[in-house]
């Protein structure tokens, strides 16, 4: 399997979720599937690392996720990063080599990770 990065369109956010208080670009949230498991960032501290099943598969299908493959994961970060208590955008910019911050900074958004892998300026 591929390593590869998914975005969720903001068109299938869950409507219970809180709202968004500022929003750059067409996705709301981004993750990284490495070697069957889905890692994820969430504010405050909060991750997530879970199997690609058919349960998370047909979840992000049903999100309609934009799934990308990539060849630039730095896999040490994939471990080292999920625990920094940065957001979902920043955590898969350093797992991809587009960010060297490190603790809780955040530079990034979904849209702009997105481009950064599609070489999009």
């Amino acid at each position: 399997m591929k390593d590869q990065v998914f975005f969720l369109p903001i068109e299938t956010r869950p409507k219970n979720f809180p709202p968004i208080k500022k929003m750059v670009g067409k996705f709301w949230h981004t993750g990284i599937i490495h070697d069957g498991k889905v890692y994820e960032c969430f504010n405050y501290g909060r991750n997530s690392i879970n199997d690609f099943n058919d349960n998370i598969k047909q979840g992000l299908i049903k999100q309609k996720a934009v799934i990308i493959d990539v060849n630039i994961i730095d896999i040490s970060k994939i471990y080292s990063e999920i625990n920094s208590g940065t957001d979902c955008s920043e955590y898969v910019a350093r797992v991809i080599r587009m960010s060297s911050n490190t603790g809780v900074k955040k530079e990034y958004w979904p849209e702009q990770v997105y481009n950064f892998i599609l070489k999009k300026p």
